[in-house]
This record gives structure tokens, sequence and C-alpha cells, in this order.
């Protein structure tokens, strides 16, 4: 059952970056400006989740769009520990992080 769940939350995950992704594609200055900012302030403030992967997102936020993408959509192992370490928090509208919960029978 926690398997199960925890897949639920990548999926859930993977769909608010989706989201997200889309959010980039009609705006990435503002998508990225929010991102950047969030993770210069991580890293300022050592309240990184994991230095590592915001020190990598740091990366991939200073490359093209279609690399940052294939980052933020990837479905492997690695990409759901890195979406767990996500820059992108302030992106979403709590209406819009709430319609993807619903999907996933999280109400929270």
């Amino acid at each position: 059952m926690t398997s199960g769940r925890r897949r639920d939350g990548h999926e859930q995950s993977l769909a608010l970056h989706a989201v997200i992704v889309s959010k980039l594609l009609q705006d990435s200055e503002r998508v990225l400006e929010i991102a950047r900012r969030n993770v210069a302030r991580d890293l300022e403030t050592g309240n990184a989740h994991s230095e590592k992967y915001t020190r990598e997102w740091d990366r991939l936020l200073k490359q093209d769009i279609p690399s940052l993408i294939g980052a933020m959509l990837d479905p492997s192992d690695h990409g759901v520990t890195l979406r767990s370490c996500t820059p992108f928090t302030g992106i979403l509208s709590a209406s819009e992080v709430q319609a993807v919960k619903r999907q996933y029978g999280d109400d929270a």
C-alpha cells in the first residue's frame, strides 16, 4: 500500500510539473524568474531540501527550455528525486494545485 501511495505521489508531482511546463511555454520569463529566485534563496539561506539537487536545478535553469522541460518531466528515479526538490513553488495558483490533487484523490 505504501509503494502504491508513493507512486501516486510521484505521478501527482509529475502532473503538477506538466502544468508548470504549460506555464513555462506561455510565459517563460516569469516562470524562470520565480524558479531562479527560489534556487538562489535556497542556496543562500541553506534551506535547500537537498543542496545537490538545488545546484542541479540551478544548472538546468541556465540551459535551453527543451532541456529544462526534459528534466522537469523525467519519469526516471532521478527525475522523481529532482522534482522532490523543485524550485517551481509559487508558479501555480492554489486552485491549479488543488485541481491536480483532486485527480489523485488528494483533497489536502
